[in-house]
């Protein structure tokens, strides 16, 4: 039951507002989901196996499709990065950064069983997908991690120029 239909019922007395919100949540729900997934899968402890396996609860069987059109939005848009940072190089400005949420470890419970469909050492296309193909690092291990530091520092491994 999606959430526009379940604001429905509880909400008859105002039944057209609530599902007109709904329709919005929804709709604006899709593009949010696409920007958190790719904010997920930079983060080396879960890459894309998570929103893999995410989307596979979710949704059930069409979870790995919907995980794999994510991958390709993110694919384009590494393209349109590497286009930008050839024709813009060189200034880099300092940035405030944040430490990563806490995601508590039952949250985690099956996701050290799943093993991606998608991710896997036979599919090295681009400095992206050697990114995605290489092992996570552990969740429990690195709780504390400051995922823009992380990236500072392996910058070159990934997008050599």
């Amino acid at each position: 039951m999606k959430i526009k239909e379940v604001a429905c019922v509880f909400h008859s007395e105002n039944q057209n507002q609530v599902c007109c919100m709904a329709k919005k949540f929804d709709r604006d729900w899709t593009s949010y989901s696409v920007i958190l997934s790719f904010a997920v899968i930079l983060d080396p402890r879960f890459k894309l196996q998570f929103v893999e396996y995410c989307y596979g609860k979710l949704f059930g069987n069409d979870g790995e499709k919907l995980a794999n059109d994510i991958l390709d939005k993110l694919k384009a848009f590494f393209q349109e990065y590497l286009k930008s940072s050839n024709e813009i190089s060189g200034s880099s400005s300092q940035r405030s950064v944040r430490s990563s949420p806490k995601i508590p470890s039952s949250d985690f419970t099956d996701f050290g069983k799943f093993q991606s469909k998608l991710c896997g050492p036979s599919r090295k296309e681009s400095d992206l997908q050697i990114y995605l193909d290489e092992e996570k690092l552990d969740h429990k291990k690195y709780e504390d991690l400051d995922i823009l530091q992380y990236w500072k520092a392996n910058e070159g491994k990934y997008l050599e120029k």
